[in-house]
């Protein structure tokens, strides 16, 4: 095949981001590759399905062959596999993908992001580092608290389940330092449950909280839940994860309640919430059964 006609094949629906990957050390070197080499990088695998060909791999060949980033071959080798349904085509991707170099999870969600249509522009989503965001939305719990046997997330299932709530969360443009892994995962099942409670995330996302006679608002309390992981380094421990996930839960709780709630006004952290609560009624607000083990 040509290389301009495999550049025009259709990118995989999953595809993760080329641009990004294009910017890998690996490309530099092959910049200056010949003979068996630049043999080697005109090789490529595609599947037919329906009777439309789409790319498995060498995405990132093609962006950077239309950049002319790196070498061109006269022609392009294509394995072409015929698939019959959509599921065999995201099961050959993953399968060469493994093969070739396992795909990271932040690469998995940014390929389930193209899936699901979604264009996020934060810089705090549109990296993809959700994995564990969306562990303890559906699980309550982050991967590697999870039993050993656990069934991984299907991610692709997962941010197709939360497109609208991450939409949502992206228009906020929640800032990279304040919106921790806890603090998403709570975003996701408040804007589930409770759709108003956009205004509370928004309010975070601003730091628009505030404090009388020494005691916080349930937006202060949630910035100050932060501020201390950040200070000492234990931002990094999952467990501080989850229990700011439960504890911005309670916030949002009191927060939607009104200025009159009790606690409103808050001199000491909020409680935490039952995570897995929270997990339990997002899947049957959203029709996922309880028992599924990819979610």
């Amino acid at each position: 095949m040509a290389v301009a006609d495999w550049i025009a094949v259709l990118n995989h629906p999953r595809q993760r981001d080329s641009d990004r990957h294009a910017r890998a050390r690996h490309w530099a070197e092959a910049r200056h590759a010949e003979g068996a080499v630049l043999d080697h990088l005109g090789h490529v695998k595609a599947a037919l399905l329906n009777g439309v060909l789409y790319k498995i791999d060498g995405h990132t060949r093609a962006l950077l062959w239309t950049r002319g980033e790196l070498p061109t071959p006269t022609e392009v080798h294509v394995t072409v596999y015929r698939v019959t349904s959509r599921a065999e085509l995201n099961a050959l991707y993953g399968t060469v993908d493994a093969e070739s170099a396992a795909e990271r999870q932040q690469d998995k969600i940014s390929g389930a992001y193209r899936e699901s249509g979604l264009v996020l522009t934060s810089t705090r989503l549109k990296s993809g580092m959700i994995g564990s965001a969306l562990n303890i939305a559906l699980r309550g719990l982050v991967r590697r608290n999870q039993p050993r046997d656990a069934k991984p997330i299907d991610v692709y299932r997962a941010v197709h389940l939360f497109r609208q709530e991450l939409e949502i969360l992206d228009r906020l443009d929640p800032p990279n330092d304040l919106f921790q892994t806890g603090l998403i995962a709570a975003a996701l099942l408040m804007l589930a449950l409770k759709p108003r409670s956009e205004d509370f995330f928004r309010a975070v996302a601003t730091r628009s909280g505030n404090m009388r006679g020494g005691r916080a608002d349930p937006v202060q309390a949630v910035i100050e839940l932060v501020a201390p992981l950040l200070r000492t380094g234990r931002a990094r421990n999952q467990l501080e994860q989850e229990d700011l996930c439960a504890r911005s839960l309670r916030a949002a709780k009191i927060w939607l309640g009104g200025e009159r709630s009790r606690d409103y006004w808050m001199l000491n952290k909020p409680r935490a919430e039952t995570i897995l609560d929270y997990c339990q009624k997002v899947k049957a607000l959203k029709g996922v059964s309880l028992d599924d083990p990819d979610l």
